[in-house]
């Protein structure tokens, strides 16, 4: 599955972003929600989707995160299973996989 890939190191987690959506996404996103997926990307494994300390992060307000998360998920480069575990996808790729989608 072409998933994040989080790398341990010594200070924070890496992410490695498939360059195809490096390069496709700035033009499909809007300003803020492309900020957002950055975030997402920059984050590790284990950390908390809090609104309220995302918003303070990149210095916005918590309507924002919330419609530029709505619209990742609209444009499929975010995907949020709600179950006992939820499962979260960043990127296209592994939304598309996930979904069953032919990228």
């Amino acid at each position: 599955m072409k998933d994040t890939i989080n790398t341990p190191s010594k200070r924070k987690y890496m992410s490695h972003i498939p360059s195809d959506e490096l390069v496709s996404a700035p033009k499909l996103l809007s300003g803020p929600a492309f900020r957002l997926l950055m975030y997402y990307y920059s984050k590790g494994s284990t950390w908390s989707w809090d609104d309220d300390n995302m918003a303070r992060e990149l210095e916005t307000n918590v309507r924002e995160i919330k419609r530029s998360r709505k619209e990742l998920v609209d444009k499929e480069f975010l995907l949020i299973v709600k179950g006992t575990i939820t499962n979260v996808f960043i990127g296209r790729q592994s939304v598309q996989e996930w979904l069953g989608v032919d990228a």
